[in-house]
């Protein structure tokens, strides 16, 4: 887990797993290589979940391609990334991103 508190204001929090097993008892009922980005779009939806593809630098010569599913629920932005089908980083935070 990643807990971030900066002076000006911004707080967020992000977990994430990239080992091969199911993990379950994640915050919304989420579940590590459990949760595909098309439920997770359907699930958020009433928050106006938007699913879209962007690409990660993995290093100064390759990039991977990443699918996203962002919303706002109440006053937390929530980001889940989707590097392999299913669900593999959870990021909530108080700023947009």
């Amino acid at each position: 887990m990643i807990y971030v508190n900066m002076n000006h204001g911004l707080n967020y929090y992000a977990l994430q797993y990239y080992g091969d097993q199911m993990v379950s008892g994640l915050p919304y009922g989420l579940v590590f290589n459990g949760s595909s980005p098309s439920e997770c779009k359907t699930k958020f939806a009433k928050y106006n979940a938007q699913l879209y593809q962007t690409s990660v630098e993995v290093d100064e010569n390759t990039s991977k391609a990443l699918t996203v599913v962002a919303f706002k629920m109440n006053t937390s932005h929530v980001r889940l990334e989707f590097g392999n089908e299913y669900l593999t980083r959870l990021v909530i935070s108080n700023k947009e991103f």
